[in-house]
């Protein structure tokens, strides 16, 4: 920097000064771009994540429904034949125990299509 004139050195120090300008600029870019695409991927995977939770909520639900289902059909038989045995063996007629099945059965597929229609209509 000796010998040099305060132009020279003015000129120096702007292009020291250019190419500083322009190395902030391509880092600032660069940071813009990887923020960018940081931004892009959290929300892909918050979208899936969305899709993920909804599908397992369907798939429990639906579960649920049919398990609720499967036990009325079941089960109000299998309670008709028990209260029929019951009633049966403490010495009433026979014909308890069918007739209570029947009966059980009836209710349960009333039962069930009325819970199904219910939860379809939700």
């Amino acid at each position: 920097m000796p010998g040099q004139t305060p132009e020279e050195i003015a000129a120096e120090a702007r292009r020291k000064m250019d190419a500083a300008d322009s190395e902030f600029e391509g880092r600032l870019k660069d940071l813009e771009e990887r923020a960018h695409r940081a931004t892009q991927k959290r929300e892909q995977t918050t979208r899936q994540k969305e899709k993920e939770d909804r599908s397992s909520a369907e798939a429990a639900k639906g579960l649920g429904v049919g398990l609720t289902v499967a036990y009325a059909i079941l089960g109000m038989p299998l309670a008709g034949l028990g209260v029929g045995w019951l009633i049966e063996k403490m010495g009433g007629p026979a014909g308890w125990q069918s007739g209570l099945i029947v009966l059980g059965s009836v209710m349960g597929v009333v039962f069930a299509i009325v819970f199904v229609n219910r939860v379809q209509g939700q």
